[in-house]
């Protein structure tokens, strides 16, 4: 006798993580309790018994201790009354059941709903419970004919353990009468995948044994579909029932399991045959390989890439229809996300995403993947081939490390030494956290994971070039718009873009500057006159005052004898004040003309900077000379 078990079998990857809530729930609080079994097998819901996982068959049964809402889910008003009432809810409802429960609710708004399934089933009373109106559950297609149909707005929906060919003729039944028919396939791809695996071996095994809880629908249905391809298929519920005797004349037996059974029922049944029965081979890898490989399965390998149908979104995690008998699981820590959106933001379902395989599970079955690693993979790629064609790329700089800086390229990670941030000295690096900017190689070691940047050499040369077209535009007389930066004793340096002029103290303005922070302002943007340069040696003089006339130049027009102007006090002598009337513009009041009354010192009644009234009483512009007089006022 041979055994294959098929590929496929028992815990899908909703009762799996139920399982593990569970678990996990009883570990953390002791006692938990379910309402309702948590999944429908006898032998697996005894053994969460022992661990504390115990279930109420009604809600009344419920105490204060945390309720886990079972892998069918509920109804929304049940599921609204335990989050108000109970401290600790756990919702372990599969994921394509959620599905179920979000297409009711949204279409019931404005379609009449029709559920394929068994109306007595946790799974569509739950479903039936999210929805805004009454729902038309129908279990074969007899009762589907004698709904009465027309053309109103209607969905078609399934329960997620229902029979592919029931929902086809479902689907083309319906088509053929209802003009305004929308049609949406809920049935878990698990189920679809772990119906076709069964079906495959069933036609290649003198008798077929199908695993699962006498409540479960999904095994009904297995037995089913084995039933229509094998005439010779039994249904147990675990290896105490089977009678051994009775399989000893079959030489090949074909095992499959529904989604509630535990991997440990199905091991016991071959151990159980292999056994009493002098099994000679057991090929659960052998030959169920090669079925499915002739099956329209394709088989994903490791470092594969492939692309997959979005069918469900949780918050941990994405589940990928990849064509393959088991779903591809997409975890959030393999996406790619730095913003942390919703996962539900990134992956709209029914969308055709490329996933790289990291690994088949064993247990479940399901696919592990990764888009994270993927994208990873050409983000390498295309990195590699800027290096080599001496490209740059933009990065963003995400933190301040020993020696310079951290950035990425997506999810790639690089270094910028504290030397090539910038064209000069930095002494805060920290100004750059968060700024994407331009850079270039350094260093590439693919091998080593290493990348290092440069964001001077960029610089350098992006300011060689504007440079260039700086000098073959500069002329002698032209006005120009710079930002002053730094002073010196002589006078202060003006950024130009590209290059620095200066503006020597003596051209700040006209009159006399002792210090051209007096006049000037570290980062004032002004406008200067070119007076000179030289492209060799790279400098440029620079001058404000050029930008006005002088003063003396155009006296007639604004001084005139005998008329009162406003001055300041710039300067004190033993025979009198020095007046500045404008900048380059200054007049000296006699000692004798400061008061009526007699001044021994002028600084006994002024002071450097005091604003007075003079009037002019003599202009000699050959001499660039005025007298002033505050007295003759």
């Amino acid at each position: 006798m041979k055994i294959i078990i098929a590929d496929p079998s028992g815990f899908c990857f909703g009762v799996s993580r139920a399982i593990e809530l569970a678990e996990q729930a009883a570990r953390e609080h002791g006692a938990v309790q379910t309402l309702g079994k948590i999944i429908h097998n006898s032998d697996e819901v005894g053994r969460l018994e022992q661990q504390g996982v115990h279930y109420r068959l009604d809600a009344s049964e419920l105490d204060e201790s945390p309720v886990i809402i079972r892998s069918h889910g509920e109804t929304k008003r049940v599921v609204e009354g335990l989050k108000q009432t109970l401290p600790v809810v756990i919702d372990a409802t599969c994921p394509f059941v959620h599905k179920l429960h979000h297409e009711v609710e949204k279409y019931s708004a404005d379609h009449r709903v029709i559920l394929l399934g068994n109306k007595d089933h946790p799974e569509i009373i739950g479903a039936v419970g999210w929805s805004r109106q009454d729902v038309s559950v129908v279990s074969d297609l007899s009762e589907l004919m004698a709904l009465d149909l027309n053309d109103e707005p209607t969905v078609l929906l399934a329960q997620t353990t229902l029979r592919e060919d029931f929902f086809a003729e479902a689907e083309a039944y319906l088509k053929s009468r209802v003009s305004q028919l929308v049609v949406e396939n809920t049935i878990c791809s698990a189920t679809k995948n772990r119906q076709q695996a069964a079906v495959e071996l069933a036609k290649q095994v003198d008798a077929m044994i199908v695993l699962g809880g006498k409540e479960s629908s999904n095994t009904k249905k297995l037995v089913e579909l084995c039933q229509m391809y094998n005439s010779e298929t039994f249904s147990f519920e675990n290896s105490t029932e089977i009678n051994v005797e009775e399989f000893k004349k079959y030489d090949i037996i074909g095992i499959s399991a529904g989604a509630s059974t535990p991997r440990w029922i199905i091991d016991s049944v071959v151990e159980t045959l292999e056994r009493k029965a002098g099994v000679t081979k057991h090929m659960d890898n052998s030959l169920m390989k090669n079925l499915m490989e002739q099956s329209s399965f394709i088989v994903p390998k490791k470092n594969e890439v492939l692309k997959g149908k979005v069918v469900m979104v949780k918050d941990d995690a994405v589940v990928v229809n990849i064509g393959y008998k088991a779903d591809g699981i997409l975890p959030a820590n393999e996406i790619s996300n730095p913003e942390n959106k919703p996962l539900e933001e990134l992956f709209p379902i029914d969308e055709e995403i490329e996933v790289l395989v990291l690994k088949r599970e064993d247990a479940e079955g399901e696919v592990l993947l990764s888009s994270k690693r993927l994208r990873s993979r050409k983000d390498w790629e295309v990195l590699e081939e800027k290096f080599n064609n001496q490209e740059t790329i933009t990065v963003k700089v995400t933190e301040v490390v020993k020696g310079g800086l951290s950035a990425f390229y997506n999810d790639i990670r690089a270094f910028i030494p504290a030397s090539h941030v910038d064209t000069g000295f930095v002494r805060d690096l920290s100004q750059f956290v968060g700024q994407e900017i331009e850079v270039g190689f350094l260093d590439f070691d693919r091998r080593k994971n290493q990348i290092v940047l440069t964001r001077k050499e960029v610089l350098e040369k992006d300011l060689a070039g504007e440079l260039a077209e700086f000098w073959e535009d500069i002329e002698i007389g032209q006005v120009v718009t710079g930002t002053v930066r730094r002073f010196t004793n002589y006078g202060a340096f003006v950024e130009l873009g590209p290059t620095d002029g200066l503006l020597h103290v003596s051209e700040i303005q006209w009159g006399k500057v002792n210090k051209p922070s007096d006049v000037l302002k570290v980062n004032q943007e002004l406008d200067f006159k070119v007076i000179d340069f030289n492209r060799d040696e790279n400098k440029i003089s620079l001058s404000r005052k050029q930008l006005v006339p002088d003063p003396w130049a155009v006296i007639d027009d604004n001084y005139h004898v005998g008329e009162r102007y406003d001055g300041k006090v710039v300067s004190l002598t033993d025979f009198g004040a020095f007046i500045e009337l404008e900048p380059g513009l200054e007049g000296l009041i006699h000692v004798s003309q400061i008061s009526e009354d007699r001044v021994e010192v002028p600084g006994d009644v002024l002071n450097v900077g005091e604003e007075v009234v003079v009037k002019i009483l003599d202009i000699d512009k050959d001499e660039r000379r005025i007298k002033l007089s505050m007295k003759e006022l």
